[in-house]
């Protein structure tokens, strides 16, 4: 590989070696997110949920959930007492939200203190 990339011989070599080099730092990433999770990750007691923790949050918003909302509020929730450290990734559009749905995680969080 250190041939094809210091002293290529034709464009092919080069991509090849391109091509090489960033499927090996894909691999380096990946492999680093793997260690992180299973570093920050333990296990931990299952506890049931307590979804009213947050309906009084949800009571005062001023518009409907949609079911997503509602699914990932849920499951965010349910994560929560699962049996390892939770470790999520709230993604989606500009206005679909994600904010009433991490604002219901907070209170839930807050109110068990």
């Amino acid at each position: 590989m250190f041939q094809l990339l210091h002293a290529p011989t034709s464009f092919d070599q080069i991509d090849t070696a391109r091509q090489r080099i960033y499927t090996t730092k894909l691999l380096q990433r990946q492999l680093n997110s793997i260690v992180t999770k299973q570093y920050y990750q333990h296990t931990l007691s299952e506890t049931p949920p307590e979804r009213h923790r947050v309906s009084d949050l949800l009571e005062h918003v001023p518009f409907e959930l949609t079911g997503a909302q509602k699914k990932a509020i849920k499951q965010v929730i349910e994560e929560m007492h699962g049996p390892v450290t939770m470790m999520k990734l709230l993604q989606g559009d500009v206005g679909s939200g994600k904010t009433i749905v991490a604002a219901a995680a907070t209170r839930y969080v807050l109110k068990q203190r």
